[in-house]
């Protein structure tokens, strides 16, 4: 056992825990309650509003428990625990979240607690994670552990739309710290992520067809739950045509409007979602209810998103470290008689993502779009056996026991893409079936995380900065 971490330490550390468990839960409900989504930059806020109330809300826990604290242009906010030298090591997390979509049986930004769940946008991701972070700090200082490194816990304002917070982080510090946890992820050691690659697929239909809008998604990165398509034709021939699907139809004759719903998920985990768009465009086109141009675009939308691995953009490609590459489409929106189907894919970390754009735009050429805006995203990979990562998991085996599950990994994309000498390690476990059937993941309605989860991550973010500062020496 590490220094300072033997069973003295350990009674006293979840002693604390449990004796802040209530002002935990109560700090995780305040920031879940502040809707914090990416929105047009204002005056000194680059990412809008709601993520700078939250890391003005963070300013004021860091001033009432204590900690010197730095607002970095509001891209991201730090607490630092000053330790016996300059060196550092971090936990890095994030407070911006997705839009809350549809499908809620709970307020999204009224947090409350639920069969000792915090349920509400962000409780999982990540804002619950953040908090346990920042506790597990508080924690250190209010035992007096003393660190010869000094710690950050870094709350990012950006991590869901770009990391820009991250990567202005890296341009304004020139000391990096030795090791960083990012927590947003699981309970097991994320040693890595895949590739990505992503783009806006544009079909140039023109302004005389039947479609005269075609709406859908809440964010790139998530599994559309909703979408639907204004068309130009008679209410009632349209209500003949659907009649039975899954969808529901209002208007008037000239301007019918169909909607469908879906299954949210996290681009990352599309398994078991139901993308609402790909539902639309394959009931819509399966009805005749499109021609020329049109009907061709909606077609191939049906056709590129009816799986989930790349199949249908030609982009697919498998390995035996992270699997098969993944796909989703988010977006869809119909613009000066252009319709703009936005996709995300995950790509297996052994192959570039780069070497699959001449086949997504050779595709193009076939099939009548244009990929714009395109955006690669870098994979990593760390050995398992890495000293760092056996830390994480034997601090975990030893607060998680069975629960924690060996290193993996995964199609989410995370800080540790850009920030050097990082791994992402929890701070939530596996829902079990009756969480499942309850709570939603990340991105997903009825998002939730356990307050147990958070607890722990406490305990065992405290060790892992104790062993981590005698690793690094």
């Amino acid at each position: 056992m590490a220094n300072g971490t033997g069973g003295e330490f350990l009674k006293k550390l979840a002693a604390w825990t449990e004796s802040h468990r209530e002002e935990l839960v109560s700090d995780v409900i305040g920031l879940v309650n502040i809707p914090s989504v990416r929105e047009a930059p204002a005056l000194d806020r680059p990412f809008g509003p709601g993520p700078a109330a939250v890391i003005d809300q963070g300013l004021e826990l860091g001033k009432r428990y204590g900690f010197e604290t730095e607002n970095d242009g509001y891209f991201s906010l730090s607490f630092i625990l000053k330790g016996n030298a300059e060196k550092e090591l971090a936990i890095i997390s994030h407070v911006d979240v997705v839009p809350e979509g549809r499908g809620w049986t709970y307020e999204p930004y009224k947090a409350q607690v639920v069969d000792g769940h915090i349920v509400g946008r962000g409780s999982g991701d990540d804002k619950g994670p953040s908090v346990a972070a920042l506790y597990s700090l508080r924690a250190l200082k209010e035992l007096n552990t003393k660190l010869n490194h000094t710690v950050r816990v870094i709350w990012g304002a950006n991590e869901e739309s770009g990391m820009e917070d991250v990567k202005h982080y890296l341009q304004t510090h020139t000391r990096l710290p030795d090791f960083t946890i990012v927590a947003d992820g699981g309970f097991s050691v994320n040693i890595g992520e895949k590739g990505g690659l992503s783009a806006d697929l544009v079909f140039d239909i023109g302004t005389d067809s039947e479609i005269l809008d075609f709406n859908g998604g809440v964010a790139r990165n998530a599994v559309p739950d909703y979408a639907f398509i204004v068309l130009k034709a008679e209410l009632a021939g349209v209500k003949a045509a659907l009649a039975g699907k899954d969808v529901q139809v209002s208007g008037e004759n000239g301007k019918v409007k169909v909607e469908a719903g879906g299954i949210a998920s996290h681009a990352a985990r599309p398994e078991g979602s139901v993308n609402a768009i790909q539902k639309l465009a394959r009931i819509i086109t399966d009805a005749k209810l499109l021609s020329g141009k049109a009907y061709e675009a909606v077609e191939f939308i049906a056709e590129a998103f009816s799986d989930y691995y790349g199949e249908g953009l030609d982009i697919a490609a498998e390995d035996d470290i992270s699997g098969k590459t993944t796909h989703i489409g988010g977006l869809i929106s119909f613009e000066d008689g252009k319709l703009i189907q936005n996709f995300n894919s995950r790509v297996a970390i052994r192959t570039d993502p780069a070497t699959l754009v001449p086949r997504l735009e050779a595709l193009g050429k076939k099939r009548g779009f244009t990929a714009a805006n395109i955006r690669l995203g870098p994979s990593r990979y760390d050995s398992p056996d890495s000293p760092p990562v056996e830390i994480l998991m034997e601090t975990g085996k030893l607060f998680l026991g069975d629960k924690l599950k060996p290193p993996a990994t995964t199609g989410g994309g995370t800080h540790a893409k850009y920030f050097p000498r990082s791994i992402p390690f929890g701070a939530k476990s596996p829902a079990d079936e009756a969480e499942k059937g309850k709570f939603g993941s990340a991105h997903e309605a009825n998002e939730a995380i356990a307050i147990e989860d958070l607890i722990k991550a406490v305990q065992i973010y405290a060790v892992d900065l104790i062993r981590l500062d005698e690793l690094y020496g």
